[in-house]
């Protein structure tokens, strides 16, 4: 059988005081610099979106979206007759996203384009 051993302890001593705690990591910033009109930096073409929703699911099923961004597969799981679920950490990602969806369903029935 194959087993873990763990890799021995440190030979260096122990610090004699507490390590001072490090700053945060600097937030990337909210834009794209390849499309200066994208909020994300990794916005999905919803047309992309839309291909993988109808290659992995059927009408009436549901899509989670679990790193939500802009809700680009929640918006294309409406248009084609999908349930969708997103979440989103980020206040700001989670406003733009909750104003998208708003805009979508307020577009057209959902399905419609199904």
């Amino acid at each position: 059988s194959i087993g873990y051993s763990p890799p021995p302890p440190s030979a260096a001593a122990p610090p004699s005081e507490p390590a001072e705690p490090t700053a945060a990591p600097a937030r990337r910033p909210k834009t794209n610099a390849r499309r200066a009109s994208a909020l994300h930096a990794n916005q999905k073409p919803l047309a992309l979106m839309e291909r993988q929703i109808l290659a992995a699911s059927d009408v009436g099923d549901v899509i989670w979206e679990p790193f939500g961004g802009l809700a680009s597969a929640s918006v294309a799981a409406l248009r084609l007759g999908r349930r969708a679920h997103a979440a989103e950490i980020d206040a700001d990602y989670f406003a733009a996203a909750a104003a998208r969806l708003q805009t979508e369903l307020a577009r057209a029935p959902i399905g419609a384009a199904s």
